[in-house]
């Protein structure tokens, strides 16, 4: 039986792309607002006098900010609608970057990175859910690995921002009062501009109508139940909770992969030889290039051979890049192809999205998939620590980035214990 489209549901092409650039520029901000921290942690950690062991867990806070910030969002998503809640949180990460450039001591620097974190969680679920409740089932995949495809620009726009902001401010030293802020610190205020996709989607994408009306009809069935209550109480019932507990451990494993090595690649390229400029550079064009060449091929390569095979493919990539970084960690060649390997295996992220709309109705949609993806940035804490701790005991860094290959392998053999509506429409 051929499935029928609901038409009450039904959007113009216009709609389609709008949704599609507002939803990517958010991302895309929020990447380069979290990631300024990982590029400037260093320089960072000179000024406020911090060991390692310190900027790991500054890092790793940051992420337990996301983890709540996802959970709550996600929540009030499919409470308040998707449209309305993003907005509200490109404002939160928006403004708390820009007041990272004004904090003086370390307890408020923990306390900015955290609320910023708490305010980067909301962005991917609530994206996500717009992309697949708008954009038809056949270009599903190809919508969500473009819409992903944004962090990698985001991290370009990070790396650019380090490069040429930073520099120029450390020479040219802007006062303000008794204070000095260095160069580092204008650059968490341009990353402050993000503030402008939120008016973007505020005049330019829909609301999801998927929403509208589910949420018309829960309304009229809940006879006094309250809805709050109804969204938890179906992600733990029977009929959802094994599917959830197996997309929270995919998002964990697949988040901890990625934080185990990305948050660390600056400093371990300057440890070996790069200055700020060129490694925040170099990391950057990677990034902007295969590693956005990578998400978005990930949509089309899935489109012909399937989700599952795919993601194995690139998550290979991802461990032989770790091995690389390893084994050959003075060589010139090996920090080209590791890193080439790396942020374009990091496609699979393009995955997740899909996956999780798919696995998840849409009354709980928001809230579940926020969780499985930042809850599980927020688990993802203990990386940086953990890559620090392997990487003093093997007296080699690279040896800490590989504890990522582990993790990764581990959400691929998840990934075919999750159920699938590839080519299906959602509602």
């Amino acid at each position: 039986m051929t499935e029928q489209l609901d038409l009450s549901l039904a959007y113009t092409p216009k709609e389609q792309y709008l949704t599609l650039i507002g939803v990517v520029m958010a991302w895309m901000f929020d990447a380069a607002d979290f990631l300024l921290l990982t590029f400037l942690i260093i320089q960072i950690g000179e000024e406020f006098a911090i060991d390692s062991h310190t900027k790991s867990w500054l890092l790793g806070l940051q992420l337990l900010g996301t983890g709540l910030g996802g959970i709550f969002f996600g929540y009030l998503g499919d409470i308040l609608g998707r449209k309305k809640t993003l907005i509200f949180v490109i404002s939160i990460y928006s403004i708390c970057t820009a007041a990272t450039a004004f904090v003086w001591t370390i307890k408020a620097l923990f306390v900015v990175r955290i609320l910023t974190g708490f305010g980067v969680g909301g962005v991917w679920a609530l994206g996500s859910s717009l992309i697949s409740e708008i954009w038809p089932k056949e270009k599903r995949n190809v919508g969500i690995a473009i819409t992903q495809a944004g962090w990698p620009l985001g991290e370009l726009i990070a790396a650019l921002i380090v490069s040429f902001i930073v520099p120029i401010f450390d020479a040219s030293h802007v006062v303000i009062g008794t204070k000095i802020l260095h160069g580092w610190r204008m650059a968490f205020l341009f990353g402050g501009l993000a503030l402008f996709s939120a008016l973007f989607i505020y005049l330019f994408v829909p609301e999801s109508k998927a929403w509208k009306k589910k949420q018309s009809l829960e309304l009229k069935e809940m006879r006094g139940d309250k809805l709050e209550l109804r969204v938890f109480k179906e992600l733990f019932s029977k009929k959802l909770f094994k599917t959830f507990a197996l997309g929270l451990l995919f998002g964990i494993t697949g988040m901890m992969t990625f934080y185990s090595i990305n948050s660390w690649l600056p400093e371990y390229f300057q440890r070996n030889g790069l200055k700020l400029k060129d490694s925040a550079l170099m990391i950057g064009l990677f990034w902007g290039t295969s590693g956005y060449i990578g998400h978005v091929l990930f949509g089309f390569i899935s489109n012909k051979i399937g989700r599952r095979p795919t993601f194995i493919g690139y998550t290979s990539l991802v461990v032989a890049s770790g091995i690389i970084m390893y084994l050959w960690v003075t060589e010139t060649w090996a920090k080209y192809l590791g890193l080439a390997l790396f942020t374009f295996g990091c496609g699979y992220f393009a995955s997740f999205g899909a996956v999780f709309s798919e696995i998840y109705p849409t009354e709980v949609r928001s809230t579940a998939s926020s969780i499985s993806y930042n809850g599980a940035r927020g688990f993802s804490l203990v990386a940086p620590p953990l890559v620090i701790w392997v990487g003093d005991v093997f007296n080699n860094m690279g040896a800490g980035l590989m504890v990522g290959g582990f993790f990764v392998i581990l959400s691929s053999i998840i990934l075919f214990f999750l159920p699938t509506k590839e080519g299906q429409n959602i509602i």
